[in-house]
């Protein structure tokens, strides 16, 4: 039951859509783990070879699951803004889907600020790239997966934080004591 409160409060809202392209995330993954092929010593051909081709033949239906769970893991940690019903009947599969974008549709409050907003794009492209990353540098160099790991986990406190900011004029009870 909604009651009239609700509705006001929902009145207030802004809707904000955060487009993030596969192309640009791909492009980004590539970039790094090009360089940390790039990093590793001459006699690791291999594992070189084997860091470097993240986005080739095969690897790319790797990079593809882990994509979607970051975008689902970036849906969940903005739950007060992204909150959608589920609808009668919806069903789902595991059929590898390869979007064209990713997009995040928001309901934030009116005083939700525009700088906010383009900040957090920039946190949520970063967190989905490093969430990639740090899966694929655990399976061809986990010796360094600690290093993503760690960046990873703080793009994600950097979104918590960004979700919990105070978006709203600060009322303080009076109180007779």
């Amino acid at each position: 039951m909604i009651t009239d409160c609700q509705n006001e409060r929902e009145k207030r809202k802004k809707s904000v859509e955060l487009t993030f392209l596969r192309s640009e995330l791909l492009y980004d993954i590539r970039n790094n783990a090009y360089v940390e092929g790039d990093l590793m010593p001459a006699e690791a051909e291999h594992g070189r070879h084997q860091t470097i081709d993240v986005g080739e033949k095969g690897n790319i239906d790797i990079v593809t699951r882990t994509l979607n769970l970051a975008y689902t893991e970036v849906l969940d940690m903005l739950y007060p803004f992204t909150r959608k019903d589920v609808e009668c009947g919806t069903t789902k599969d595991d059929v590898l889907k390869e979007p064209f974008d990713y997009v995040v549709e928001m309901r934030v409050p009116e005083e939700f600020s525009q700088t906010t907003a383009e900040y957090l794009e920039t946190l949520i492209h970063e967190y989905m790239v490093l969430r990639v990353l740090s899966d694929w540098i655990g399976i061809t160099r986990a010796d360094r997966q600690p290093y993503w790991l760690a960046r990873l986990e703080d793009m994600r406190e950097r979104i918590e934080a960004c979700k919990n900011m105070r978006t709203g004029r600060v009322r303080r009870t009076l109180s007779p004591w």
